[in-house]
């Protein structure tokens, strides 16, 4: 069995139903770290929330109308993350207007479907799914691109 993805979370903390809900789905397929499960008393927040975004796979971000009205933490997890060159899929709620995206305008997001969130959680796992292989497939690939210069290293010392 392959090593599980690591997903960081974003969002509101007035959205922590919706979260821990997500969270719960994901845990069959990935690690999940956000700040109301995985905080820790007594520690700087934003250096450990920025160790959590450099060990993360995927940076998942919730973006709700909470999100809009109090949103800076959340701008700043997903500066942090372009930055980091994460990839990043947002889930955006139906009463996010399409120009309030901000930071997340230009990257393909799933729409959050309140009365239906199975569905958007499979969209999720799909598109977790498919990173998955893709960064399976990199993997080999550099591999056996290691693998061929060990070989050339090899032949040429002959």
């Amino acid at each position: 069995m392959s090593n599980p993805l690591n997903v960081f979370i974003s969002y509101s903390v007035h959205d922590t139903g919706l979260v821990d809900g997500l969270a719960a789905h994901l845990s069959p397929h990935a690690t999940t770290r956000f700040w109301q499960q995985d905080k820790v008393p007594g520690l700087e927040a934003w250096p450990l929330i920025y160790s959590w975004i450099d060990a993360a796979d995927l940076v998942v971000v919730v973006l709700t109308g909470a999100t809009l009205s109090r949103g800076i933490s959340v701008g700043t997890e997903v500066g942090y993350a372009r930055k980091a060159g994460k990839r990043i899929i947002p889930l955006v709620a139906p009463e996010v207007p399409k120009g309030e995206l901000g930071c997340l305008e230009g990257i393909t997001y799933i729409r959050l479907d309140y009365d239906n969130p199975a569905a958007t959680f499979a969209q999720l796992h799909s598109a977790i799914a498919h990173y998955k292989t893709a960064k399976a497939e990199q993997s080999q690939a550099l591999v056996l691109v290691g693998l061929a210069v060990l070989g050339l290293f090899a032949f040429s010392r002959d």
